[in-house]
């Protein structure tokens, strides 16, 4: 067993390493082995990225600082978390997402403007933004000192200004988000599917609900209703819902069993990907859903300490469960976690559907030419890509995410078990020990195979250590 405050604090003084490089733009490499800023063969890796993925890591980043904040007693650890923290907000303070409060009906785009649409990567940085404030990150004064903005302009200006773009970015994609709170869906192989990509709506609508509850602002009252509803969905209409033996449990009874795996499909039917389990995908859903809980018990003098107690029995957070049950299984079963599973509850990733899924786009798209079929096959979805792990190294570490629904070792122990050094059929695609030596605990491993999975990792040890959870298995 491996101290999760060992873990965190290795991440720390990668983070801190990167800092230092962050705008060095070299032939060589001159980032950590996690990537999280700096560049590697003349390429930005982590938030030194100007894409809309920085958001995304700079928002893990946050989270990560602020649970390891909470769980620290050493205030000279509190005050390097502060200074960190700090920087990582430099980095994006001179970009227009963080620089420019304007609001755009258009669907402008991240770089030019600072409007993002409703993508994962807008809620990440938003509630990463959320728990240095309310984890007491933002108070220290080593924050104020080594950051761009004051402490106040930070609550007062920066955090509003990221809700108002996330609630812009709901407006902006109406559409979906109709069709996501309308319940519609569709059946492939006994599977139930979204008729678009939930993830990152899902998480757009619970961060705002949360701020909404935790910063009194009472202008979102109907984003709380509303995703509290639409996230309701996501049991009974957007997915395939099986008892512990394995049997499909009807939409009626979703909820009345404990052990239920609940096969999540990505959504779409326009996407190759879209009738596939994916744990990148899934695991935001679950984050989604624990925070929508924690929303429905959350106030101004809240702190996502709270969140343990707050989601335990919620309907939303048994939803969560049932999601974390069929990974559970899958990893039992095959030993693996795929990007792209199989469906239902049945084995391997879902590279073997490949023929019946393209077949169905045909009869979806019956006026594309095969090869527009083909094209929106490989390319669109993505479908040919995600199986790869030569594309999407590490990508169990993926699950890390699903810390934020589990209080305790479930994941991080199988995880020990199936990917440990030399474990049977793992290659440096699936985990890298060679960065890390063979003695480095999983976590650091899969943190080394890939700069997605690193912030997964981060985000995932900041709330391990929020929830209680003090050792990696």
């Amino acid at each position: 067993m491996v101290s999760t405050k060992v873990l965190v604090e290795d991440m720390l003084v990668k983070l801190e390493e990167d800092l230092k490089v962050v705008n060095t733009v070299t032939s060589g490499t001159n980032s950590s082995i996690y990537n999280f800023a700096g560049y590697r063969n003349g390429q930005p890796v982590g938030i030194s990225k100007t894409a809309l993925v920085s958001l995304n890591r700079g928002g893990q980043l946050f989270q990560l600082l602020a649970g390891y904040y909470t769980s620290a007693a050493d205030i000279n650890i509190k005050n390097r978390i502060a200074v960190a923290a700090a920087k990582v907000y430099n980095v994006f303070s001179a970009r227009p997402v963080f620089a420019s409060g304007e609001l755009h009906d258009d669907g402008a785009s991240y770089v030019t403007s600072g409007q993002f649409t409703t993508d994962p990567s807008g809620p990440l940085m938003l509630c990463g933004l959320m728990m240095i404030d309310k984890q007491g990150v933002l108070d220290n004064p080593n924050f104020d000192s080594n950051c761009v903005s004051s402490e106040s302009f930070v609550r007062e200006i920066q955090i509003p200004r990221q809700a108002l773009k996330l609630d812009r970015a709901l407006k902006n994609d109406n559409s979906i988000l109709n069709s996501f709170a309308s319940g519609t869906n569709f059946v492939w192989h006994n599977q139930k599917m979204a008729k678009v990509g939930i993830n990152g709506i899902a998480m757009t609508l619970a961060t705002i609900s949360l701020y909404n509850k935790m910063y009194g602002i009472t202008a979102y009252d109907t984003r709380y209703t509303q995703s509290y509803n639409a996230l309701r969905l996501v049991s009974t209409n957007y997915g395939s819902t099986y008892n512990t033996e394995g049997t499909l449990v009807t939409a009626t009874s979703a909820g009345q069993f404990p052990g239920t795996r609940l096969c999540l499909a990505v959504g779409a039917d326009d996407q190759s990907r879209g009738a596939f389990p994916s744990i990148g995908y899934n695991a935001l859903v679950v984050m989604a859903l624990t925070l929508q809980a924690f929303a429905e018990n959350a106030n101004t003098y809240s702190r996502f300490s709270d969140l343990k107690v707050a989601i335990q029995s919620h309907p939303l957070q048994t939803d969560a469960l049932k999601i974390l049950d069929y990974y559970d299984n899958r990893l039992g079963k095959d030993g693996y976690l795929y990007e792209l599973g199989a469906p239902n509850n049945e084995a391997f990733d879902a590279s073997h559907f490949r023929d019946a899924w393209k077949a169905h786009m045909q009869s979806k798209f019956p006026n594309l030419t095969d090869i527009q079929i083909e094209a929106k096959f490989d390319l669109s979805g993505q479908f040919d890509e995600l199986i790869s792990k030569s594309v999407h190294p590490g990508q169990a570490g993926y699950s890390y995410l699903f810390m934020w629904s589990m209080n305790n070792h479930a994941i991080f122990n199988k995880l020990a078990t199936y990917y440990a050094p030399g474990a049977t059929g793992k290659t440096v695609l699936d985990i890298d020990y060679s960065k890390v030596g063979i003695s480095a605990s999983v976590s650091q491993a899969f943190a080394a195979t890939s700069e997605a999975v690193a912030v997964r990792i981060a985000s995932g040890l900041g709330i391990a250590l929020i929830q209680g959870v003090t050792t990696d298995g």
